[in-house]
C-alpha cells in the first residue's frame, strides 16, 4: 500500500499542472478484473443442459453472480438467469447448494 502511494504523490508531483494538494488516481494492473466471462467465450446462448457453465456462474450455496463479478452484459445475465431456473426445473442443478 505504501509503494502505491508513492507512486500516486510522485506522479502528481511530476504531472504538468499540478498543484501542491492536488493528489492523481494510478491504476494498478493487479487490480483489472478479470477479462473474459463464460458466457462471452461460449456465444451468445447459454444452454440449460450445460450444467459445468452454469455451475461456474453460480455461488455454492446456489445464487447467481452479479453481473460485475460474472462480467455478463444484462442480455447474457437473462439467458443465464433463464437457463439456471430451467437446470434447477430439470433436477440438473441443486436450488440450495452443491
Amino acid at each position: 500500500m505504501e509503494a502505491r502511494e508513492a507512486k500516486a504523490a510522485r506522479f502528481a508531483k511530476d504531472a504538468p499542472g499540478a498543484e501542491g494538494g492536488v493528489e492523481a488516481v494510478v491504476k494498478d494492473s493487479e487490480e483489472a478484473p478479470p477479462a473474459a466471462s463464460v458466457v462471452r467465450r461460449q456465444g451468445p446462448m447459454t444452454d440449460f443442459k450445460d450444467v459445468r457453465t452454469l455451475q461456474r456462474l453460480t455461488t455454492p450455496q446456489g445464487k447467481l453472480f452479479s453481473r460485475k463479478r460474472s462480467g455478463t452484459c444484462a442480455t447474457h445475465q437473462r439467458q443465464v438467469k433463464r437457463a439456471v431456473k430451467r437446470a434447477r426445473f430439470m433436477a440438473l442443478l441443486p436450488y440450495v447448494g452443491r
